[in-house]
């Protein structure tokens, strides 16, 4: 995945062999974990290419990738909240031993 605004090459895209759960991980600024899909989101893989127009911002850029999205793959995302178990590590009081 290379390509985009703030990168070397800001007016052209170039995503080869992705899966398209990484294509939606950049689209919505999410973590891995912060997406429910199906299996194949992560074994089916894509090439992408698109032409930028000059001067466009990083935010221009996401809403265009997310468009590509919803027009080509007929997806469409939501956002909730959930509620989830983790862990936390933390040091004690004398620190570490």
């Amino acid at each position: 995945m290379n390509g985009g605004p703030g990168t070397s090459d800001p007016v052209f895209l170039r995503y080869a062999n992705v899966p398209l759960k990484r294509v939606l991980m950049v689209a919505y600024d999410v973590k891995p974990w912060q997406i429910t899909q199906p299996d194949w989101l992560n074994t089916l893989r894509f090439d992408i290419s698109a032409r930028i127009p000059e001067e466009t911002t990083k935010e221009q850029f996401l809403a265009m990738l997310r468009a590509l999205i919803e027009e080509r793959f007929r997806m469409a995302a939501r956002r909730e909240a959930r509620e989830m178990s983790f862990y936390a590590l933390v040091a004690d009081k004398i620190g570490p031993s």
